[in-house]
């Protein structure tokens, strides 16, 4: 018998969240006008140039190859002749511009702007990623109970005794969560950078990207302080759909939404307790989670990780009991519960990105 169950969620983001796509505009694509970042219509000025001479199409591929700033020159020229050059544009974080002089000349890789998924227009944050980090939360609850086997047994689709042989009665596939449209007003310009938690010390900006604001975009902001006005931020919310689908009636006693909420709530009290007792990014992150700590009494919140640097999510799976968590190699089972921790983490302007609030709400 075939039945849906359908909910509404809200998510919060309380840190930025970028989720990257292959896109990136190099610094030779766009310019720097009247403190916007503007992307030039590449194609249309090739052609433009070509119209002219095709000297100054090759004068501005090779400069584009070797001298970014000439071709920034020539790019500017024709974008100050005429506007209908110009792609679209987005205002400049205050301290860009000088970045921007000095790396244009020295290292232009970090001035690539990486792009969020599918075109700044038209953003989204993919369901996937949230189903990602909630099936993290049900595996770290239901193999917990089960001493950690595969995925597979977990979840009910494993080759064992007792278990279907194919991977299309994982239940999961029955869990649809929906993208999430992301206004143009949330997104911005963010440094990306590395944090080694091991050396306990930053790394160098590896890019720029657009990347979805939060309720903390700048390392002086106070979690204390800000968290606690989260209810009233209705600037701050996006909106999805859950639907779950029931093929079968004895599934419902393994997996349903209520059953996911409880595991993703659960699972996320266990990484705050855990990071507020030992805060590996300094003690702004302790604040954080100290911040985040009382929301997390409220029954229908969890805590999720999304985008860039959220494996640390996944490898919570490591840490959630403090106990020995195995991967499997043949048959033999090795410990990794002595370094859990990824070698870095992600980090926007100072701050770990990716933490998000989740809110379910049945129909």
């Amino acid at each position: 018998m075939k039945s849906v169950e359908s909910y509404k969620f809200e998510l919060y983001p309380l840190t930025t969240l970028f989720i990257g796509s292959q896109e990136a505009w190099e610094p030779y694509e766009y310019v720097l006008k009247d403190g916007h970042i503007v992307k030039v219509k590449t194609t249309q000025l090739l052609n433009r140039l070509a119209s002219r001479s095709m000297s100054e199409v090759e004068s501005y591929t090779n400069a584009a190859a070797s001298q970014p700033v000439d071709a920034v020159a020539m790019i500017d020229r024709e974008v100050l002749q005429d506007g209908t050059l110009v792609e679209e544009a987005f205002p400049a974080p205050a301290d860009f511009a000088s970045a921007y002089a000095e790396k244009i000349r020295t290292s232009v890789d970090v001035l690539a702007i990486r792009m969020p998924c599918r075109h700044r227009s038209n953003a989204y944050i993919p369901g996937s990623s949230l189903k990602g980090s909630i099936r993290t939360a049900f595996y770290a609850l239901m193999g917990n109970a089960l001493g950690y086997p595969s995925e597979a047994e977990v979840f009910g689709y494993g080759t064992g005794e007792g278990y279907s042989r194919t991977m299309f009665n994982d239940p999961f596939k029955r869990f649809k969560i929906s993208d999430v449209p992301v206004p143009h007003r949330m997104l911005g310009l963010k440094t990306i950078s590395q944090f080694n938690i091991k050396l306990n010390k930053p790394g160098a900006p590896d890019s720029y990207a657009v990347c979805v604001g939060g309720l903390m975009s700048n390392f002086n902001d106070d979690p204390l302080a800000l968290i606690p006005t989260l209810p009233h931020r209705g600037e701050l919310k996006l909106e999805g759909d859950v639907k779950f689908v029931t093929y079968f009636e004895e599934m419902k006693d393994k997996l349903n939404v209520p059953g996911i909420m409880h595991a993703t709530r659960t699972f996320s009290r266990g990484i705050v307790e855990y990071e507020m007792k030992q805060p590996l990014v300094g003690p702004w992150y302790q604040r954080f989670f100290n911040a985040i700590a009382p929301l997390m009494q409220m029954p229908d919140v969890t805590l999720i990780r999304v985008g860039a640097g959220s494996g640390r999510m996944g490898t919570s799976v490591l840490i959630y009991n403090d106990q020995v968590v195995a991967a499997e190699i043949g048959s033999e089972r090795t410990n990794v519960s002595k370094n859990p921790h990824p070698a870095t983490r992600k980090l926007a302007d100072g701050i770990p990105m990716g933490w998000a609030l989740l809110r379910f709400i049945h129909q």
